[in-house]
């Protein structure tokens, strides 16, 4: 069965559905620059008010069983279906009607460049419902015409802690492309995207408007735009063939590869070299118009005590004795010392008039840190934290590390009744015990904004 790669009313819906479930609120989105997205907000509100009033009648009626009640729950519940009804047609509609205005007229895609701490640069779509259709329909054709989605760090990780604790002597490489992003050639992709004649012309052409807009952004012809996203489908798209030639190197008995991120566990025999897996590895890659990052090419192997650690993914892998001891990485490890740093600096330069307001949230962002959560508006239930975010540890010593600098930094406070709260938090007891910690929205968007360019 044909894929429908088209830009019409019913992919638009599954979108819509599909974003729904995730639990991103669409209609909040877009309220502020789209009239038909405000009046869908409105209509939302609504049916939300009326399954209120439909549940207190029901309550009602449960206590008190006449005539009169029994009619207001009638009332409410015709009432709720007429407006969820009126709600389901006013979309539809109006999908419709978006789908058609793209047909008639077309729709310009355009980037605009946005500057982020660290010198890096994001390359953000108009933020207009046709735009954002238009860039989901076709990460959607591209996922489906070429099989692609994205990596999963739960899956890959266990399968390297697999591998790396056998017996059998083996060679490995930990690396990453240099400027990954910044240097897909525009050519080569484009020729690789219509050769393989698979996305239709208008899908092509919207891609040829995102790269023509980053090109006279940048002035080059090279590089795909970070913060878009259809460049994570693109450069997924482009590195296949790497893949490829990687996988089919001989003595290569696992490949992974997680965005730029790549390992290689190679099976090790009298006659084989290490300098001649490397240069085939590393001519694989260049053939392409890319490069291995020389700082981030780690090679490690069972046979070499001096070579028997590595990094990947956030996690430090330790091979020894047949086994694979699993931490978090040194990096990781920095990472929640400086957020730690962060929470106590603003606590310590806050003034003495909001010192008690300072210190709850100083104390809620520890709690943060060292405990797990579940997602607000995400229907897949999922869960985040210092167990969910490092589930895969079986040697937690850096845990200890944290603890150590946390505890200092705790006993800076002068506030005696907030030191003995903070001291219940713990990044080692968060991980075993995988404490649980409820926050509210708006609490957590606060938490986490000082840490939104790390």
């Amino acid at each position: 069965m044909l894929l429908d790669q088209g830009f019409n009313q019913r992919n638009f819906r599954r979108i819509y559905d599909a974003e729904n479930r995730k639990g991103a609120n669409l209609e909040e989105r877009f309220c502020l620059v789209s009239e038909e997205f405000a009046e869908l907000k409105q209509q939302t509100i609504t049916i939300k008010n009326l399954k209120i009033e439909l549940k207190d009648s029901i309550s009602h009626q449960r206590v008190e069983r006449t005539e009169e009640t029994a009619d207001a729950v009638n009332i409410a519940a015709t009432a709720l279906r007429e407006a969820a009804d009126g709600k389901e047609r006013y979309l539809n509609d109006h999908l419709e009607d978006l789908a058609n205005s793209i047909a008639r007229d077309g729709h310009n895609l355009t980037l605009t460049p946005h500057a982020i701490p660290g010198g890096k640069t994001l390359f953000l779509s108009n933020n207009d419902p046709a735009t954002f259709f238009i860039e989901k329909q076709i990460q959607h054709n591209i996922s489906r015409l070429y099989k692609i989605s994205p990596g999963n760090k739960d899956v890959i990780v266990p399968q390297v802690m697999s591998f790396c604790g056998g017996k059998f002597p083996f060679w490995g490489l930990r690396t990453d492309i240099s400027d990954f992003y910044e240097t897909i050639d525009h050519r080569k992709l484009l020729k690789l995207l219509k050769s393989d004649q698979l996305l239709d012309a208008p899908s092509i052409r919207y891609i040829q408007q995102v790269l023509f807009a980053y090109s006279h952004a940048t002035g080059s012809a090279v590089g795909l735009p970070r913060g878009n996203g259809i460049s994570a489908y693109l450069a997924e798209l482009f590195m296949r063939p790497i893949d490829t030639a990687v996988k089919s190197l001989g003595d290569v008995l696992y490949y992974a590869r997680y965005v730029d991120d790549i390992f290689i566990l190679c099976a090790q025999s009298p006659e084989w070299k290490t300098v001649d897996r490397l240069a085939d590895i590393t001519a694989s890659v260049q053939s392409h118009g890319l490069a291995l990052n020389p700082t981030k090419t780690i090679e490690f192997s069972n046979t070499d005590p001096t070579k028997a650690r590595f990094n990947y993914l956030g996690y430090e892998f330790k091979i020894a004795n047949g086994q694979c001891e699993v931490d978090i990485s040194a990096e990781k490890r920095n990472r929640y010392r400086n957020r730690i740093n962060k929470c106590f600096d603003i606590y310590m330069r806050a003034p003495a008039r909001k010192k008690h307001n300072a210190g709850e949230t100083l104390l809620r962002r520890i709690i943060y840190l060292t405990s797990n959560t579940k997602l607000h508006n995400n229907k897949s239930n999922a869960y985040i934290g210092v167990y969910y975010s490092n589930r895969h540890v079986n040697k937690p010593a850096r845990f200890k590390d944290l603890d150590a600098a946390l505890n200092y930094k705790i006993s800076l406070v002068g506030n005696l009744r907030l030191q003995a709260r903070l001291m219940r938090c713990s990044f080692e007891l968060g991980y075993g015990e995988q404490r649980f910690t409820y926050f509210k929205q708006a609490e957590l968007i606060n938490i986490v904004r000082i840490w939104k360019y790390e």
